[in-house]
């Protein structure tokens, strides 16, 4: 019910360009790197494709009835995902769990600290 202000617009619309667009930019990207370097993977997309969608425009129940072409776009986004570093800021004095080989008392976070998350390492 509150009017938006000019800062959350600009944070909106940076999430859409940023997060919509250059990541699925960049998943095509990898995508499209990969199956060209397998051929028997390019070729049963291509199968998948031509048989499910033919010769017309695909819809979004297209997309659902190809499972060979989803689970490549998924195993493109496990081997280089987007975005590949998470970025988050402490907005209060916390703890973190305790890892492998770490303090029993965990890691303390400073309000205001930046937090770097490496996705591709979690993988």
């Amino acid at each position: 019910g509150e009017d938006t202000s000019n800062k959350q617009l600009r944070d909106d619309l940076m999430t859409l360009l940023i997060a919509g667009h250059e990541t699925v930019a960049a998943l095509l990207t990898w995508a499209f790197f990969c199956i060209v370097q397998n051929p028997r993977v390019e070729q049963k997309l291509l199968d998948e494709v031509d048989s499910v969608v033919g010769d017309r425009v695909p819809t979004v129940a297209d997309i659902r009835a190809m499972p060979y072409l989803r689970a490549t776009l998924a195993e493109s986004l496990r081997l280089y995902p987007q975005p590949p570093v998470l970025m988050r800021r402490a907005i209060r004095d916390d703890t973190l769990p305790a890892g492998m080989g770490a303090s029993q008392s965990g890691y303390p976070i400073g309000e205001g600290s930046d937090l770097f998350i490496s996705v591709w390492n979690l993988h």
